[in-house]
């Protein structure tokens, strides 16, 4: 979202395609293996605790989650600030609503087309006046 400012690190969409590219569900079902006699897959060849894909994925939900983070403390400033000054009333009431159904800190669960519209145009306001 564009109103929020500027992506935080690398561009965490593209990570996400690689990552997605590089893990291919194995066929096999886990019931049908026995670790005891092989330790890893005879048809994926992959191990139980493939330590490199783990880190990866690992390292991505870590900065997928700060970057939330950030975004979420953007949106409360600006909610703040908006109160304070006591602007967009009708749109803070919206927002207040939207937090008691879903925390702000979780809003990312929850966010389809309509959620996402709302927010924008509660930032470009919010940008506009101030």
């Amino acid at each position: 979202m564009e109103e929020l400012g500027p992506p935080q690190g690398v561009d965490l969409k593209t990570r996400y395609e690689e990552l997605a590219l590089g893990l291919v569900p194995c066929a096999r079902l886990e019931y049908d293996m026995s670790l005891i006699i092989q330790p890893c897959c005879d048809t994926c060849g992959m191990s139980l605790s493939s330590p490199q894909e783990r880190q990866d994925i690992d390292g991505f939900l870590f900065e997928l989650e700060s970057v939330l983070r950030s975004y979420n403390r953007r949106l409360s400033s600006v909610a703040v600030r908006e109160t304070l000054d006591n602007r967009q009333s009708d749109r803070l009431a919206t927002l207040l609503k939207l937090r008691e159904a879903a925390d702000l800190s979780a809003l990312s669960n929850h966010l389809g087309g309509d959620v996402i519209d709302f927010l924008q145009e509660f930032l470009a306001a919010s940008n506009s006046q101030g």
